[in-house]
């Protein structure tokens, strides 16, 4: 049986339980992995590789990291390859027409959404920032207008009330794996996408987790520390510090007295914060310049009394 060729574009830890599926299926033969540049650590002062860079070396896989993967170096590689099928996850760059057409079957996309919502780079975070209950997954043909393609197929997955960005990541990562090589069938018949449903995700910036406690709900200040967890956390200034929340925990069946911002401490140590409408507890915060700390040593070293914004 002749195998089919596969080029796989993609960066993050996302694409692993994917790239584990086409490697180990016999039919298909992974012929390059495309992945970015390493990033510098300049703290450091070492190179970075990237989570599919390291998967590709571990399995003796040829990598290839463009510059860009619009040059006309790239469009020679991958037509001198002539691959049956192109597979991006999480890449970061629009690919050309030029590029697409190279495969011999349709080029296709693992999207973190229920296309056609949230359209875009930031689905993930999106999805807990705005409290959705539920997202998936859609594998789609990869077309010139971003995340524009037909479905070729779509699955639910629900969203538990604790599942942070890291957590709901690696779900839907395992979710996509799933779906990958049944999605691979040329047999398949794409969807349109419904127009009159599309939505977009929201850019996200470091300003985005800025925290304000006389301003916001509880919750909605839970589901910014959900989408933001990993990057760029949330946070709030105390005597011109940065004080970052490591860990919150909303709190939905307890009601205390105190104005927004103003902090309460309970009998047994536990500390609560009140929101616009709400509350929220604290329980390991991390000051500018120094360690992560759990909320009970922070104010035995914080002797005055604090309100925050």
């Amino acid at each position: 049986m002749q195998k089919k060729s596969i080029i796989f574009l993609g960066t993050p830890e996302f694409c692993i339980p994917s790239l584990n599926i086409l490697n180990k299926t016999v039919e298909y033969e992974l012929k390059l992995i495309i992945t970015k540049k390493d990033t510098k650590d300049f703290r450091k002062n070492k190179l970075i590789e990237s989570p599919v860079k390291k998967f590709a070396l571990e399995n003796n896989l040829n990598i290839y990291q463009p510059q860009s993967i619009n040059s006309t170096e790239s469009y020679n590689l991958i037509k001198e390859i002539s691959p049956d099928y192109i597979v991006v996850i999480a890449y970061g760059e629009i690919i050309s027409k030029s590029i697409l057409n190279l495969p011999k079957f349709i080029p296709i996309n693992v999207h973190a959404s229920l296309l056609p919502k949230y359209r875009g780079s930031s689905p993930i975070q999106n999805v807990l920032l705005n409290g959705d209950n539920f997202t998936g997954i859609s594998i789609q043909k990869i077309v010139k207008e971003l995340d524009a393609g037909d479905i070729l197929l779509q699955k639910k997955l629900n969203i538990g009330l604790d599942d942070t960005y890291e957590i709901l990541s690696k779900k839907l990562s395992v979710l996509a794996s799933s779906m990958l090589l049944k999605a691979l069938d040329p047999n398949i018949i794409p969807i349109p996408q419904n127009v009159l449903d599309v939505s977009y995700c929201k850019k996200i910036k470091k300003i985005d987790g800025y925290v304000y406690f006389k301003k916001e709900s509880a919750l909605d200040i839970y589901n910014k520390y959900r989408a933001y967890h990993l990057w760029p956390g949330i946070y709030t200034k105390i005597n011109n510090r940065f004080l970052k929340f490591k860990e919150i925990k909303y709190i939905d069946n307890v009601s205390i007295k105190e104005k927004p911002g103003n902090i309460h401490t309970s009998d047994n140590k536990r500390y609560f914060i009140q929101c616009k409408t709400g509350i929220i507890e604290l329980i390991k915060i991390q000051i500018e310049g120094k360690k992560e700390m759990d909320i009970e040593t922070f104010f035995r070293g914080f002797k005055q009394s604090i309100t925050l914004e």
